[in-house]
């Protein structure tokens, strides 16, 4: 099983150097790892810390579509088996060892955490248009389309919020994922969060709760955000989840 990587645009360094340290000091070792790079300074800066790397070009397209950039990283992982993708800021907590493995393997074709929109993030969002663009983050036009799709399209609702995929951590073996994100991508044109709101999309067609989610997508390694994050709100999903599912973690999306 491959584990990949993306890198493109302007790059935290610091975070990147510290995921690699940790993971690093658990074993897993960069160049056990494929990064998806674009822009020669991204490459040489992963080469640098010893990643494998395939890449793919100065990255053209406008900051609001970077998120494609994961699509594009999926469907060419996808072509020669499973894989597991892993953001910069999804944080190995021990060893990967053969329970880790095994985990993945005998779950779902498909497994990604949930993350947590809570009922006071999406009162505040009920009656914002996709157009506005002020000041601070929760008032741009890239935060406002976001939330805009995710009130219209999401319905795992929990407590008063709505439950999204995050795609921090995305494990695959279903070689046709990919391709029917980007056919999501394509019909619905999705322009923010892209390969979290087409996950969630594609997800919709069989889930119908939380619950249900859990049972079939959720992995059992990984948290899709720490407690304290999404309004410091992700507590009360973790919470459940924890009650319903034998987490064994391995990874932290912070």
């Amino acid at each position: 099983m491959k584990i990949i990587r993306t890198l493109w645009g302007a790059r935290y360094t610091e975070e990147i150097e510290r995921a690699t340290q940790i993971s690093r000091e658990f074993g897993l070792l960069p160049e056990d790892q494929l990064v998806y790079c674009w822009d020669q300074d991204n490459l040489d800066f992963v080469q640098k810390l010893g990643y494998q790397t395939q890449y793919m070009g100065d990255n053209t397209i406008g900051w609001e579509g970077w998120f494609i950039n994961k699509l594009i990283a999926f469907r060419l992982s996808s072509l020669t088996g499973p894989f597991l993708y892993l953001d910069w800021d999804c944080i190995q907590q021990r060893p990967l060892d053969s329970n880790f493995w095994r985990s993945l393997e005998k779950g779902e074709a498909i497994q990604m955490p949930l993350y947590y929109f809570p009922q006071k993030a999406i009162q505040k969002f009920q009656t914002i248009t996709p157009f506005i663009e002020e000041e601070g983050l929760e008032k741009t036009h890239y935060f406002n389309l976001m939330m805009y799709q995710i009130l219209r399209y999401g319905k795992w609702e929990y407590d008063g919020g709505l439950a999204i995929p995050n795609a921090g951590f995305v494990y695959s073996r279903q070689p046709s994922f990919p391709h029917d994100l980007f056919k999501i991508f394509k019909e619905r044109t999705i322009t923010t969060n892209i390969e979290e709101l087409c996950a969630m999309l594609y997800f919709n067609r069989y889930i119908h709760s939380v619950d249900e989610y859990i049972d079939k997508v959720e992995p059992k390694v990984c948290i899709g955000k720490s407690d304290g994050d999404m309004w410091a709100s992700q507590y009360l999903l973790n919470n459940y989840i924890n009650s319903k599912a034998s987490k064994d973690i391995y990874f932290i999306h912070e």
